[in-house]
């Protein structure tokens, strides 16, 4: 990125902050569970807090939210949104799919984000009017582009997390996504999961990427990375605006096919 502003440069700090704190404990020998179940592990909790004493000290006066501590509601309208391991189940695993997520809002709308994997060493980070950018190691950042060329969901390459809040897993939501549709429609259909796919989306590699369930930390860095590299995002539903606390996520590579997605995630609602 060229001229990338002093908090860009603070977020990029803050992936190696993390990353410093997840690598000596990959993969995880220690699990916890949550009051809902899903499963944390001590580099999730030190690199959260990690991060948090760094814009402590270097922005005390910014808002954070994050996944694993309560949110500090600041005085200015600077929010960092962080996730400080995303793919907590393929970081116990051992599977090297996982990554570090550091957004910031400016009064609820997204400014820039960071998509980190510290197994691999790639970043994937924009900032609002300079692009989309992707580096792996010590090689020279490289501005990158959703793929332009595929607007039909016959011609797609479209991948999600999984079946939750679906016809295939209905659990206790009151509404599920029909993707048995995706399944029919799409030319393949990949389960990657978590901010990898969202970054292979804007990289070009993937054409659409879904996550019927997510949080403000699961998408925050995702929202500005995707839209900088051309392509389009939204919730399941089709709302534009309000992404990161619309709990779902859609991004593609371009309208044409984000729109034929939420027609047929949305074929068959609640049937």
């Amino acid at each position: 990125m060229k001229n990338p502003s002093s908090l860009m440069s603070f977020a990029l700090e803050l992936a190696s902050i993390a990353s410093a704190e997840i690598l000596p404990r990959f993969p995880a020998r220690t699990l916890h569970h949550k009051q809902d179940g899903s499963v944390v592990t001590d580099a999730d909790w030190a690199a959260e807090r990690a991060m948090r004493e760094r814009i402590k000290k270097m922005y005390p006066s910014h808002g954070v939210m994050g996944e694993e501590e309560e949110e500090f509601i600041g005085s200015e309208k600077l929010q960092w949104i962080l996730d400080p391991l995303d793919g907590t189940r393929a970081f116990t695993l051992g599977i090297p799919m996982f990554g570090t997520l550091i957004g910031l809002l400016e009064e609820g709308v997204p400014r820039l984000g960071v998509i980190h994997l510290p197994v691999t060493n790639e970043s994937l980070y924009a900032e609002v009017g300079k692009g989309c950018w992707y580096r792996r190691g010590a090689m020279d950042p490289v501005s990158v582009f959703v793929e332009k060329n595929v607007s039909e969901l016959t011609n797609a390459t479209v991948s999600l997390w999984g079946v939750n809040c679906s016809e295939l897993r209905r659990g206790t939501e009151s509404h599920h996504y029909h993707l048995q549709g995706v399944l029919d429609d799409a030319c393949h259909l990949e389960f990657i999961g978590g901010c990898v796919q969202h970054l292979l989306v804007a990289k070009g590699d993937l054409h659409a990427a879904l996550d019927a369930k997510m949080y403000p930390w699961d998408t925050a860095a995702v929202v500005p990375c995707i839209r900088e590299a051309g392509g389009v995002v939204s919730t399941l539903d089709g709302d534009y605006e309000n992404v990161v606390f619309g709990g779902s996520l859609l991004s593609s590579c371009n309208r044409q096919l984000h729109e034929e997605v939420i027609r047929s995630l949305n074929r068959k609602l609640n049937k």
